[in-house]
């Protein structure tokens, strides 16, 4: 069922705040990460932000980095401090022992205290209650089908829909993760290098094109701008998903059309 609400939450650097601030959308602010003595760190964060998430990397963490015993204490210190209502944690690296215990305890902590906390999927079964972020980049087969099963599975109180961008450039045929990650600039040099035509792919919910390489070799561009940003936010919406989380380079120039899916 469609949700009668949807909840946008924008992503920002510390550099960021200022421009993103303003718009009628709660803020997650990525000024943290653990040391490598596994304490809670901040970056250049302004005195007066307040509200919104903190939001954490686990950049630089490994199996071995030590776990202090008071983390929660500290990051909770802060939580009050700056008036955040909860943690997202903004990790990319597959679980390992530091991050796992992480997500483990601060699902029963700040449950304990009615504070939010989001994880990655990869930690669904680590972090009991805590709101799942549901990567929106598909790269096969079809997206809406994909998030779906993703409500299905969690329900739509724990699903988020995390949006992150595609811009892959992969050889046609490509084994399942033989893709190319590249910037969305040099995607274009290649697009208008080869004078390629640009399509949609309803069934990806991203844009596409194909060339051939000066070797002959069939290659397959796929991409997010604008217009499939929001195509995936209301397949989203209409799936059952309550709310999103984007990065506000993604959606600076895109603020009037995400109000209306408020």
């Amino acid at each position: 069922m469609p949700s009668d609400s949807f909840k946008i939450t924008i992503c920002v650097l510390p550099s960021d705040v200022r421009a993103a601030e303003g718009h009628g959308f709660p803020l997650c602010h990525l000024a943290y990460g653990f040391g490598e003595d596994g304490r809670l760190c901040r970056g250049d964060l302004g005195v007066g932000v307040r509200g919104g998430l903190l939001g954490v990397s686990d950049r630089g963490v490994t199996d071995a980095t030590p776990y202090p015993a008071d983390l929660l204490r500290d990051i909770r210190r802060e939580c009050d401090a700056r008036g955040f209502d909860g943690v997202l944690c903004d990790f990319e690296q597959p679980p390992n022992a530091f991050t796992s215990r992480f997500a483990y305890e601060a699902a029963l902590y700040f449950s304990s205290l009615r504070m939010r906390l989001c994880v990655p999927e990869a930690f669904a079964d680590t972090a009991p209650g805590a709101t799942l972020l549901i990567s929106g980049a598909t790269l096969g087969g079809s997206y809406e089908e994909s998030i779906r099963r993703a409500v299905f599975r969690y329900g739509p109180g724990r699903a988020a829909l995390l949006f992150e961008p595609v811009c892959v450039d992969f050889a046609m045929p490509s084994p399942r993760g033989a893709e190319d990650f590249v910037t969305p600039q040099r995607l274009e040099e290649i697009r208008s290098e080869h004078g390629s035509m640009v399509y949609f792919s309803h069934e990806l919910s991203a844009n596409y094109f194909t060339y051939r390489t000066s070797s002959g070799e069939s290659r397959f561009a796929l991409f997010d701008d604008e217009r499939s940003m929001l195509r995936k936010l209301n397949i989203a919406r209409g799936c059952g998903f309550r709310e999103a989380y984007l990065c506000w380079p993604d959606v600076s120039d895109a603020l009037d059309d995400l109000n209306k899916l408020k």
